[in-house]
């Protein structure tokens, strides 16, 4: 071996143990360009993946609680549309009947056409119309139905007034129905 080949070694055993990596590129004149890369070791490669691996669980953890508030959300958004709708229909219903009568289940309504309606107030409300029953699923914690200023008897069961709490979330809902009666209505539920 002559003295250029063992410096170009002795160069090169120096490149490998300083973990650079060179590439000598000829160009079409036979010039020459020496292009030096950084190479990384196991620690830095393990250190890279871990910090990676934990970035990736994040995001994972993360994309799961987004996703679980978007379901209770969803689940809210549809008990406040069942509220809404209960509400929309008893207030409905009440404004277009003749009468209402406390029952031990909860209200019947008669209606001008003398449809009778009934709404029951039990582990979940259901509206009962002729052959037709519409089920909400939601929970009542209380309702009255009062006349004048008193809680309705079996020997009054008309009513004016109808009180009801839902509950949505351990949180309670109250709602107020009122019925105004003519003077003739008022004086023959007296009687």
């Amino acid at each position: 071996m002559n003295k250029t080949n063992s410096r170009k070694a002795a160069k090169n055993a120096k490149n490998i143990n300083t973990w650079n990596s060179e590439l000598q590129i000829f160009g079409p004149l036979g010039l020459c360009a020496t292009l030096s890369l950084k190479a990384f070791t196991i620690t830095e490669t393990l250190v890279a993946m871990v910090i990676a691996g934990l970035m990736i669980t994040m995001a994972a953890f993360s994309w799961g609680a987004f996703g679980k508030q978007f379901q209770n959300y969803q689940s809210g958004n549809e008990q406040l549309q069942q509220i809404e709708k209960l509400h929309s229909i008893l207030t409905l219903d009440i404004e277009r009947c003749v009468w209402m009568k406390k029952t031990s289940q909860g209200i019947e309504l008669e209606m001008r056409n003398g449809t009778a309606v009934s709404f029951v107030f039990e582990e979940k409300i259901s509206r009962l119309i002729d052959a037709h029953t519409e089920k909400f699923d939601l929970k009542t914690e209380d309702w009255k139905g009062i006349y004048g200023k008193n809680e309705s008897t079996p020997d009054q069961p008309y009513i004016d007034q109808l009180n009801l709490s839902l509950i949505q979330n351990k949180i309670v809902y109250p709602f107020y129905f009122f019925k105004q009666y003519d003077a003739l209505q008022k004086m023959n539920f007296e009687d």
